[in-house]
C-alpha cells in the first residue's frame, strides 16, 4: 500500500482564491478534483501510481489536518486498507501521488481505489469536519 504521499504544488493559494472566490466561501473549504491510477490495469504483484489532486480554498496559514486513507475493494469487502494519520491539506492546488501495491495473490478483475480524507482545521475559527472521498477504477488481469 502507499507510503509517504509525495506532493507537488500546482497553483498557489493566491491563485485558487481568484479562481474559486474563496472570499465568498466559508473556509476552509475543500475540493478533490481528481483521483486517477497509472496504468489502470496491472498484473498481480503489479504497483500503481494514484494521484489525487485537491483545492484548498484559505489563508496561506489555513492548514486542514486529519486521516488520508486509501483503500483497494472489491464489491462491498475491504482487500487492503492504509492510512496516512497526520495528514495536512494546504491551501492552494495540490497533486499528491502515491503507490498502490496490488497483492501478488488479487484474483483477476475489477477492483476500485477508493482515497478519503476526514480532518479538520487547525486553530479555533472553525468547527467542523473537512471531508472528501473518490474512487477510480483499477483492472487486475494475468
Amino acid at each position: 500500500m502507499p507510503g509517504t504521499p509525495d506532493e507537488r504544488l500546482v497553483a498557489s493559494p493566491k491563485r485558487v482564491r481568484g479562481e474559486f472566490n474563496c472570499a465568498s466561501r466559508p473556509t476552509p473549504s475543500a475540493y478533490l478534483s481528481t483521483a486517477m491510477l497509472i496504468p489502470d490495469t496491472v498484473k498481480p504483484g503489479a504497483s500503481v501510481t494514484h494521484r489525487i489532486a485537491y483545492t484548498l480554498c484559505g489563508g496561506n496559514d489555513a492548514l486542514v489536518t486529519g486521516r488520508l486513507r486509501t483503500r483497494i475493494v472489491r464489491g462491498s469487502a475491504n482487500v487492503l486498507s492504509d492510512a496516512v494519520q497526520n495528514y495536512r491539506l494546504k491551501p492552494g492546488r495540490w497533486t499528491v501521488d502515491s503507490i498502490v501495491h496490488v497483492p501478488p495473490n488479487a484474483p483477476e478483475g475489477s477492483y476500485g481505489v477508493v482515497v478519503d480524507f476526514t480532518g479538520n482545521m487547525l486553530g479555533l475559527d472553525y468547527v467542523g469536519p473537512i471531508t472528501f472521498v473518490r474512487a477510480a477504477d483499477l483492472n487486475v488481469r494475468r
